[in-house]
């Protein structure tokens, strides 16, 4: 079932053009003057060059326009109501044993006719492929734009993890690691690679609110008084206030900011109200990934105060907290990616 889900969602566009063009032709079946009604054809391609680019809107314009051509080859009769009046004139001339001169200007009447169709039919289809091509290629110039912004903008947020983690040698790279791990738990769990581009950002940027906390804190190697420890524990409260100064960019990482280290898997537990966000199964699963590869990462590094654990004690650990502390879904696709690193 979810990867049905999953499949409709990645393939929505193509699903509903095709839908458009399945429905536009039924609809043409039944249409008693055919050539007007070819416009409509422009609405399935138009959708499909904007929403799925040029290759698919091309496809979909060229089977329009083999289906319609067949159509008015095989029966050219019911395409057009001239080409019916005349046909039905000609079948009613025979009968009555009309001269053969009356037959003959008929049988050229409807030939012309067919002829004049045959134009329209070109100029519809040349005019229907090239909409295809022009607006398909615009959308996918559009689509490359913004694949080069979003990797610029990944790019630097790689860089400020950097500059942040860099004041720390044992917590270098550990949002970049958290990120990457992240990622392929998501697509163990067959996210949609939007949903996994959130991932991945919402690991680099998950500590993002320690650079509001006093580096004595952050660095000190004995036990933490109450006040730093409290000081610590709002970092995901300030890095989650941080990202909303950005705007609408960061607007979908936020809460996974915010609650990667809430306990939201307690029913009874305080979750802390976000406006315009709902928690739903896939935000919640991204908070418990980030969570998991958070963990697994701290674990396995080395930190004043300890030694980092090899990965097989980190899993267990992991394992042991399914169901109270980590999501056990989350866990399961986390042990599959897990067991190809050992």
């Amino acid at each position: 079932m979810q990867r049905t889900k999953t499949f409709v969602a990645e393939n929505v566009e193509k699903i509903a053009v095709l839908l458009i063009l399945i429905g536009t032709g039924v609809i043409h079946c039944f249409v008693v003057d055919k050539l007007p009604f070819l416009s409509f054809y422009y609405l399935p391609v138009l959708i499909a060059a904007w929403g799925c680019g040029r290759r698919t809107a091309l496809l979909i314009s060229v089977l329009a326009v083999l289906l319609v051509a067949l159509y008015a080859v095989a029966i050219p009769a019911n395409f057009d109501q001239k080409i019916a009046e005349k046909t039905e004139e000609l079948s009613k001339n025979k009968a009555e044993a009309a001269p053969r001169v009356q037959l003959e200007a008929i049988e050229e009447q409807i030939a012309n006719h067919k002829s004049d169709i045959h134009l329209s039919l070109v100029s519809w289809g040349s005019f229907l492929i090239l909409a295809a091509a022009l607006v398909g290629t615009l959308y996918e110039q559009k689509e490359k734009k913004a694949e080069d912004l979003r990797q610029a903008y990944v790019g630097i947020l790689e860089m400020l993890t950097k500059c942040l983690e860099c004041t720390d040698r044992h917590v270098l790279g550990h949002s970049q690691r958290v990120a990457e791990l992240a990622m392929e738990i998501a697509r163990e769990l067959n996210f949609s690679e939007k949903a996994i581009e959130k991932v991945k950002v919402g690991g680099l940027l998950h500590d993002i609110g320690k650079v509001d906390v006093s580096l004595e804190a952050l660095q000190k190697t004995g036990t933490l008084s109450k006040e730093e420890r409290a000081e610590i524990q709002t970092h995901p409260l300030k890095g989650a206030a941080i990202l909303r100064s950005a705007g609408e960019v960061l607007r979908d990482v936020v809460p996974i900011v915010r609650l990667h280290h809430q306990d939201i898997l307690n029913p009874d537990a305080e979750i802390p109200h976000l406006p315009h966000v709902k928690l739903d199964r896939e935000l919640r699963l991204c908070i418990g990934i980030i969570e998991v590869a958070d963990a697994y990462d701290a674990i396995v590094s080395d930190r004043p105060y300890r030694s980092g654990k090899l990965p097989w004690q980190a899993l267990e650990v992991i394992e042991d907290s399914a169901g109270t502390q980590f999501d056990p879904e989350v866990v399961e696709a986390f042990k599959k990616v897990i067991a190809r690193k050992m």
